[in-house]
Formats: structure tokens, sequence, C-alpha cells
């Protein structure tokens, strides 16, 4: 499995390769939010690359987690409210 990064992202996204990949783009027609939580974390920088050399995953388990983020959408990057369930998505705010 392999990464890359998108400069275009403001910095924050990488992108996997492959059937990992199942990032949907945003739809201005139908204007759907995508709810997501994120997981951090801290992982041993060359273990990682050891383990991608052969294939294998990074250990992501409760030893190393450091932080799960509050819900929020993936396309407009505010956060669910309650309140904005149901209000449409207006996209990537950097574009």
């Amino acid at each position: 499995m392999s990464t890359t990064h998108d400069p275009t992202s403001g910095g924050g996204v990488y992108r996997v390769d492959g059937a990992l990949d199942r990032m949907p783009e945003w739809d201005p027609v139908t204007s759907e939010h995508l709810w997501v939580v994120s997981s951090i974390y801290r992982v041993n920088p060359v273990k990682a690359v050891e383990a991608a050399a052969v294939g294998d995953g990074v250990l992501l388990d409760r030893e190393n987690l450091l932080m799960v983020t509050p819900v929020f959408c993936m396309h407009c990057e505010k956060p669910c409210t309650g309140r904005n369930v149901a209000d449409p998505c207006e996209g990537d705010p950097r574009r």
C-alpha cells in the first residue's frame, strides 16, 4: 500500500492508492455531506516504512491511539452540530 500527498488539499489529505481509496467526490447536484470521524495514531516511522515495503499494514490499536476527532464533513470540513445534518454541503472551502 502506498500513499500520495495531494498538495492542493491544503496539506492535510493523503490519498491511498488502489482498493482502499473509496473517498467519493463531492457532488454539487446532491450536495450531500460526507460525515466522518478520524482517528490519529502514533506510529514508528521506521517500522511503518518497513511494513509498507513488504505489504504489511501498520499496527493501529488502543496503545498508540492518540485522538478520535468529532464528527465532521470530509467535503466542507464543518463539524456536525446536529442542527446542520440536513443542510446542503457547500463542498471544499478552498475552491
